[in-house]
Formats: C-alpha cells, sequence, structure tokens
C-alpha cells in the first residue's frame, strides 16, 4: 500500500488531508479527502506521573477518593480551586491520520474500487467549536504535505 499527502488544509474548520493512493506503478489510483473536525485540535491529554496518577494544574498529584466499602474503586479527584495538567499538544497524532488512511486504502483494495476516483468534498456548516482547533491542527499536520508513505 502505498500513498502521498498532497494537502493539508482547512476546509469549513476541518482539518483536510487530501491523499493520492498509488498503484503498484507509483501512479495515482484514486483521490480521496480525510476530514476531522477542528474541535479535535482542542482536545488535550491529561498529564500523569511515572505511576499513571492524574496531575494537577500545580502538579501535584490528584487525590484519591477514600473507599467506603470493600467493593468501592478509589478514583482522583478535582479539589476546589483546581484544574487538571494537560500536555500541550492536541490528542490527535500523526498516527491517526495515517490509520484512517490504511483503513480507506484495505476498503478500496477489498472493494476494487475504480481507477480514477476523485473523492469531493462535502459541503459542511462551520461550527464555531471547530475554528480555533481547526488552525492548530493544519499547522501540526502540515509537515505531511508532499510525503509519501
Amino acid at each position: 500500500m502505498a500513498y502521498r499527502i498532497v494537502d493539508v488544509i482547512d476546509h469549513r474548520c476541518y482539518l483536510c488531508v487530501v491523499v493520492e493512493h498509488l498503484n503498484d506503478d507509483g501512479s495515482v489510483w484514486f483521490l480521496w479527502n480525510y476530514l476531522w473536525p477542528g474541535r479535535e485540535g482542542t482536545r488535550q491529554k491529561r498529564q500523569v506521573n511515572g505511576d499513571n496518577q492524574i496531575l494537577m494544574d500545580n502538579g501535584e498529584v490528584a487525590p484519591f477518593t477514600t473507599p467506603v466499602h470493600a467493593l468501592d474503586v478509589a478514583y482522583q479527584y478535582l479539589p476546589e480551586g483546581r484544574t487538571w495538567a494537560y500536555h500541550p499538544a492536541p490528542v490527535m497524532v500523526d498516527a491517526s491520520i495515517h490509520e484512517s488512511i490504511r483503513l480507506v486504502h484495505q476498503q478500496a483494495t477489498d472493494q476494487a474500487w475504480a481507477q480514477g476516483i476523485v473523492d469531493t468534498l462535502p459541503s459542511i456548516s462551520e461550527q464555531a467549536e471547530d475554528r480555533t482547533g481547526c488552525d492548530v491542527l493544519v499547522s501540526k499536520f502540515l509537515p505531511l504535505k508532499g510525503r509519501s508513505f
């Protein structure tokens, strides 16, 4: 399986990764647009320590509840006035994009898609919650543009 990422753009507040799927000889088999809502750019993973305990904004481990019954499970909570510590980068990573591309490529192979299919971008209504995150995603994944895999 081979493909080339030809563009990484903002399409109405969605990250759009434009991909050429390639034949074995390197020619273009089909073109596909992969879309993720911009809000994915605002999702961040909480920070944890080496023991996988969630950290608060001050770098301390969040406290645990005290189980009342033997079958109760302690869980971490935020004391009043604290927030969780988050990693600065979005949760979405390159592997998220590559996995989606691989899945469509496998589907196209299994279903023997015709040569030359061109996916058209859908008409999407912009959502306010996608505006900020889309810029983050486009900036993060723009280095993939022009690369072949």
